[in-house]
C-alpha cells in the first residue's frame, strides 16, 4: 500500500475510532439514543438486518430523504463496495458495480452483474433506471453472488428498490417543490387513499423534473450536461378480500427527453481518415500540407479548449436522447395455512430510447452516433434501443418445527423481445465505398433472450444459537440473435455487409446473420451463523452466481461469449454496541471466477467497438465496515470504508486496446481500490420546529488501468486527471464529493423547508469518456456535475 493510501486509511480508521469512543463514554444517561432497527426482505422474507447471514446495506426511506438522494446514482455516496458508473451510450442509464463486478455495456445481447429488482421484479436493462426514484420505503444492496434467490446476473449482488404501498390508515401524502440553479425546477407527491376500509386502497405518485444542463455546445448553443424533462407516475392497489390472500397491484410510466452528457475533446492524435475528414469540414485543401493544417487547428482550438473548459465543448449536432418506459407488476400473496404461504410475482416492462450524439465533440464528422448525414439533428426512425420483458415467478415458503426451519422453493422465468441498434455517420471518401458520406449501421435487428430456473432455500436453526443455510438454484437460458450490421454509401445506395465475407448489396435483409445459443448453470449457497449473544451475529458463507454467457453485437460473425461464475467465501460480523448506541458492520470476502467476462475497446472498421472476452480464471478480495453510532440525542453519524484488490489468474488471450492479443496473467484489476464514506447528522429544537443539519462525504481512489487498456498517444498526465469510470477504466484521479442539506420542520403544520448542495465544494472533474483509438485517436472526457444547489418545500398532510 503506497503512503497516501496508508494515510487515507488511517484517517479514515480515525473517525471510526472517535465514533466508537464516543459511543463508549456516552454513558447511560443517553440510552435512549439508538441506532435504528432495520427490517429488510434481502432473503425474501422480512427479519431484521442484524439477523441476515449476508453483507447487506440498507437504506430507509426516511434516511435517503434526509440525505438528499434523488437518483440511484446518488446510492454510492453511502454504500460500501458500491459504485455506480456513467454510461457512454445512455444518460438514463444506472450501471451498478458491487465489489468489482459491472457489465461494460448497455446492450440488450450483454447481461448485467448486479441484480436490480424493483419491489422483487426484476429489471434486466440499466436504460431509464435513473427515473421513478420518488416515495421509497426503502433500498436494499445484497453484495456477493446472490445465484440463488434471486438468479441469474447477481454475480456481483442486487440492488433492491422498495416502493411505498398503499395501506388502510387513512388519507395521508406529501407535496414538494423545489427551486434550483441551472433552472432547477422538480415537482413532486404521492397520495394515500383508502377506498373500502381494511379491504381496499390506493396510492398515487408523481414527479416532474425540469432542468437545464450545467454547460453548452459553443456551435449549436444547446444546453449539455444532465439536462432532466421527466415526467414519472406510478399507481399502486392493494386489495385484501379476506386475511388470507392480498392482491398488489402497481404500474408506473416514464417520459424523458433529455441531451445526454456532456464530453469535451480531451486529445486528438488524428489519422489519414480523421485528417482528411476534418480538411474537408474546416475548409483546408485535401493535400499533405492541408490535411496537417487541419489537424494542428484541432489540437490549438478543440483540444486546448477541452482541456481548459470542461463545460464548453463544440459539438456540431444537436444531442437527444428519448427515452420512454412503461411497467406493470402484479403480486398475490395466499396464506395456505398458519405456517405455509404462496407467492406469485409477475411482472412486464417496456422501453424505448432512441439518441442522437455527436461524440467527437467538435464541428467535424469523425464520429456521429444516431445522426444521418452532413444535414440538421436526427433520430432514426426505429428506436436505437426497444424491448418487452416479461417474468414469472412463484414462491412457496413455510414455517416448520416450532420455528426453527424456514424453508422456500421456487419456480422463475423470463421472456425478452427487443432490438439495439446503433448509427454513426463518416465522411468522407476514406472507405472502399465512394460517397459524400457513410452510415454504419451496428444492427441488433432482432434479439430474443429466454430464461427459466428452479430454485430452494432453507434455514434451520440447529440451537437457539447456531444456524446453517443451504440453497441451490439450476438455470437454462437461451439468446438468439439477428444481426444486420453494414455500411451504406448514399452516393450509390448499396450497403456493405460488416461481415467475413464483402457483400454489396441493395438491401439490408442480405447482411442477416442469424445465431442462437444456449447455456445453464447451477447457483448454490451455504453457511454457518452463530448468535454470540442477542446483539452479535457471526457468519461463515459460501456461495456460487451464474452471471448468462451473450454475443458481442458488433461483430456478427464472432462466437457468444461463455457464461461466468463467480464463487465466494465470505466472513462477517454484526453487533450493536453499547446499548445499541453503536452498529459495527463487517465483512471480509474472497470470490474465485471462472470465464470471467471482461470488455476492452478496439478498431473496428470505421471506428472501434467494445468486445466482450472471457478470462480464464480471476481473483477478487476485499472487506468492508460500516459502522452507525447514535452517541448522543439527536446526533447520527456514519461510516463506512471499502478494500478491493482484484488480478486475472490466467488470462492469455486478452486483447488490448489497440487490437493486439496479449497475455494478461497476473495483471490487477482496474477497479480503484478504496472507497469511504463519511455522514453525520445533527438536529435540535428552535421555537416550534426541528432544525437539522446533514453533511456527507464521499472519496474513491483513482483506477488502476493497465498499459493494455491505455491508448499510447494519450499523454500520461491526461490519463492521471481523468477518474476512470465502470466502462473506460483509463482513467486514474481520485475523487472525493461534499453534499450537504439543512431542513427545518415544522411537526404541526407538516412543513418542511430545506436548502440542500450536491459537490459543495464546486469540484471540476471529468470521467474517462468515449475513447477512439481508431478514429483519430480520440479521447473525450465527460464532465462530472459542478456545484448544484437548491431549496425544497416538502408539506405533509394526515402524516
Amino acid at each position: 500500500m503506497n503512503a497516501s493510501a496508508k494515510r487515507r486509511l488511517t484517517m479514515t480508521t480515525s473517525v471510526i475510532a472517535m465514533a466508537a469512543a464516543v459511543a463508549t463514554t456516552s454513558g447511560t444517561a443517553h440510552a435512549q439514543a439508538q441506532v435504528e432497527e432495520v427490517v429488510v426482505t434481502a432473503r425474501k422474507r422480512e427479519e431484521s438486518l442484524q439477523d441476515v447471514p449476508v453483507a447487506v446495506t440498507a437504506l430507509s426511506g426516511g434516511e435517503l430523504a434526509n440525505k438528499g438522494v434523488q437518483s440511484p446514482r446518488e446510492l454510492a455516496t453511502t454504500v460500501p463496495g458500491l459504485a455506480v458508473g456513467l454510461s457512454a451510450a445512455s444518460a438514463t442509464a444506472v450501471v451498478f458495480s458491487i465489489r468489482g463486478q459491472t457489465a461494460s455495456d448497455v446492450l440488450l445481447t450483454i447481461d448485467q452483474a448486479v441484480g436490480v429488482y424493483v419491489d422483487g421484479i426484476n429489471v434486466p436493462r440499466p436504460t431509464g433506471l435513473d427515473a421513478g426514484f420518488v416515495d421509497l420505503q426503502r433500498v436494499e444492496v445484497v453484495k456477493g453472488p446472490q445465484g440463488t434467490l434471486y438468479g441469474r446476473n447477481t454475480t456481483g449482488g442486487a440492488v433492491n428498490v422498495i416502493t411505498r404501498a398503499p395501506d388502510f390508515d387513512g388519507v395521508h401524502g406529501f407535496l414538494i417543490g423545489e427551486l434550483g440553479n441551472h433552472k432547477d425546477l422538480k415537482a413532486s407527491g404521492a397520495i394515500n387513499l383508502p377506498i373500502i376500509d381494511d379491504t381496499l386502497a390506493t396510492r398515487l405518485v408523481f414527479q416532474r423534473w425540469q432542468r437545464e444542463g450545467f454547460g453548452h455546445s459553443a456551435v449549436t448553443g444547446q444546453d449539455l450536461g444532465r439536462d432532466h424533462d421527466q415526467t414519472y407516475f406510478r399507481a399502486s392497489i392493494n386489495y385484501r378480500p379476506t386475511s388470507a390472500l392480498l392482491l398488489e397491484l402497481k404500474g408506473d410510466w416514464y417520459r424523458a427527453r433529455e441531451n445526454g452528457t456532456l464530453s469535451t475533446l480531451r486529445k486528438y492524435v488524428g489519422s489519414v481518415a480523421t485528417d482528411t475528414q476534418a480538411a474537408f469540414d474546416l475548409g483546408f485543401p485535401n493535400t499533405v500540407a492541408g490535411r496537417a493544417a487541419a489537424r494542428q487547428f484541432i489540437i490549438d482550438n478543440y483540444e486546448r479548449t477541452g482541456n481548459a473548459d470542461f463545460f464548453t465543448n463544440y459539438s456540431q449536432e444537436r444531442s437527444r436522447e428519448d427515452t420512454d418506459f412503461r411497467s406493470l407488476t402484479g403480486i398475490a400473496t395466499i396464506d395456505l395455512s398458519d405456517s405455509v404461504t404462496l407467492k406469485s410475482l409477475s411482472g412486464y416492462r417496456r422501453f424505448s430510447s432512441s439518441r442522437a450524439e455527436d461524440r467527437d465533440a467538435t464541428p467535424i464528422k469523425g464520429l456521429e452516433a444516431g445522426v444521418a448525414g452532413p444535414g440538421p439533428f436526427y433520430l432514426p426512425g426505429q428506436p436505437n434501443q426497444a424491448a418487452e420483458f416479461y417474468s414469472q415467478e412463484v414462491n412457496l415458503s413455510g414455517v416448520a418445527l416450532d420455528g426453527r426451519f424456514n424453508w422456500l422453493m421456487g419456480a422463475y422465468y423470463s421472456y425478452e423481445d427487443g432490438e439495439d441498434r446503433t448509427t454513426n455517420t463518416f465522411r468522407p471518401t476514406v472507405t472502399a465505398l465512394t460517397s459524400p458520406y457513410i452510415m454504419s449501421f451496428n444492427d441488433g435487428y432482432r434479439i430474443l433472450n429466454k430464461s427459466w430456473a428452479l430454485y430452494t432455500q432453507n434455514d434451520f436453526k440447529i440451537t437457539d444459537q447456531l444456524g446453517i443455510t443451504l440453497g441451490a438454484r439450476y438455470t437454462e437460458e437461451s439468446h438468439f440473435l439477428e444481426s444486420r450490421n453494414r455500411r451504406f454509401a448514399s452516393s450509390t445506395g448499396l450497403y456493405q455487409c460488416n461481415t467475413t465475407i464483402t457483400i454489396i448489396t441493395p438491401t439490408p435483409a442480405a447482411c442477416a446473420v442469424k445465431q442462437t445459443a444456449n447455456f445453464d448453470g447451477v447457483s448454490w449457497l451455504a453457511s454457518l451463523n452463530y448468535k454470540v449473544n442477542p446483539e452479535t451475529l457471526v457468519y461463515l458463507k459460501t456461495s456460487k452466481g451464474f452471471k448468462g454467457g451473450g454475443w458481442n453485437l458488433r461483430l456478427p460473425a464472432a462466437p457468444p461469449f461463455a457464461p461466468e461464475t463467480a464463487q465466494d467465501i465470505e466472513l462477517g460480523l454484526k453487533s450493536d454496541l453499547f446499548q445499541n448506541r453503536l452498529r459495527a458492520n463487517i465483512a471480509a470476502y474472497r470470490t474465485s471466477y471462472k470465464n470471467k467476462q471482461e470488455s476492452i475497446i478496439i478498431p473496428l472498421g470505421l471506428g472501434s467497438a467494445t468486445v466482450i472476452q472471457n478470462a480464464a480464471s480471476a481473483t477478487i478480495k476485499g472487506f468492508e465496515v460500516e459502522l452507525s453510532a447514535e452517541p448522543v440525542d439527536n446526533l447520527t453519524l456514519r461510516a463506512s470504508v471499502a478494500y478491493l484488490y482484484g488480478k486475472y489468474k490466467s488470462f492469455p488471450g486478452a486483447l488490448s486496446i489497440a487490437g493486439a492479443v496479449s497475455d494478461a496473467t497476473g495483471e490487477k484489476f482496474p477497479n480503484p481500490p478504496w472507497t469511504y464514506n463519511l455522514s453525520a447528522r445533527y438536529h435540535f429544537d428552535v421555537g416550534p420546529g426541528e432544525l437539522a443539519f446533514q453533511g456527507d462525504w464521499s472519496w474513491t481512489a483513482g483506477a488502476r488501468p493497465s498499459p493494455r487498456n491505455i491508448d499510447p498517444a494519450l499523454p500520461r498526465e491526461l490519463v492521471d486527471d481523468l477518474v476512470g469510470t465502470l466502462q473506460y477504466q483509463n482513467g486514474k484521479a481520485s475523487l472525493g464529493l461534499l453534499n450537504a442539506r439543512v431542513s427545518y420542520d415544522l411537526p404541526d403544520s407538516g412543513l418542511e423547508f430545506a436548502v440542500f448542495s450536491t459537490n459543495l465544494l464546486n469540484k471540476k472533474y471529468q470521467y474517462a469518456g468515449i475513447a477512439q483509438p481508431n478514429v483519430g485517436n480520440l479521447q473525450l472526457g465527460a464532465t462530472g456535475e459542478p456545484r448544484m444547489w437548491g431549496v425544497q418545500v416538502r408539506k405533509s398532510f394526515g402524516e
